[in-house]
């Protein structure tokens, strides 16, 4: 619960700090940046109180959230989410993807250059395994330094104190390019 908690305001703050520059600006995107935020809030609230939540409503999230910060720059193309198999009563510790993605955007330059891009891909295989990667173009004052944070940080103790063998963390930097690749083995809900 400690961990969650650290890892809401993070990303809360992010995405207001977002939405109060397009309210300053009277942009007619505003309504829809706070529909998307009270969602994505909504499924913090009500579905990540247990210790695992359905991964299409994490997904559903992603989703969101990925709308929040394309319609902060719509002229950007290279911002792209792939999924597959990613529905049915799987479950995930919830959050988890939710705060990488985020995590993503904050540290990408795809907003400010024109070659910059977040790739994101998520696949859940035959045996359950969720194949979740991605791949995003780096600040420029972010090169010299690592890409990993309070949410990475607070993600790997939320996957070793939920997961602990049953997953696989990696995160590289290179070519001014940061990858990760997360492999969990997921449950599925009965019923």
């Amino acid at each position: 619960n400690l961990l969650k908690a650290q890892i809401n305001p993070h990303f809360l703050f992010n995405t207001l700090n977002n939405i109060y520059y397009y309210a300053s600006t009277q942009h007619p995107d505003t309504p829809e940046m706070i529909e998307k935020l009270s969602n994505i809030l909504r499924y913090i609230v009500y579905d990540c109180k247990a210790e695992r939540a359905l991964l299409k409503k994490e997904i559903e999230s992603l989703e969101n959230l990925f709308s929040l910060y394309q319609i902060k720059n719509d002229e950007q193309q290279s911002i792209t989410f792939e999924k597959s198999n990613c529905n049915g009563n799987l479950q995930i510790a919830p959050l988890v993807l939710l705060n990488l993605l985020e995590n993503a955007f904050k540290h990408s330059d795809a907003l400010l250059n024109d070659a910059g891009f977040i790739n994101v891909q998520a696949k859940v295989d035959e045996a359950d395994v969720l194949h979740f990667q991605i791949a995003n173009s780096v600040k420029k004052s972010n090169q010299r330094k690592s890409q990993t944070g309070v949410g990475e940080s607070n993600v790997r103790k939320q996957l070793d104190l939920i997961y602990k063998d049953q997953y696989k963390l990696k995160t590289e930097l290179s070519n001014d390019v940061f990858h990760l690749r997360l492999d969990i083995q997921l449950e599925r809900k009965d019923g």
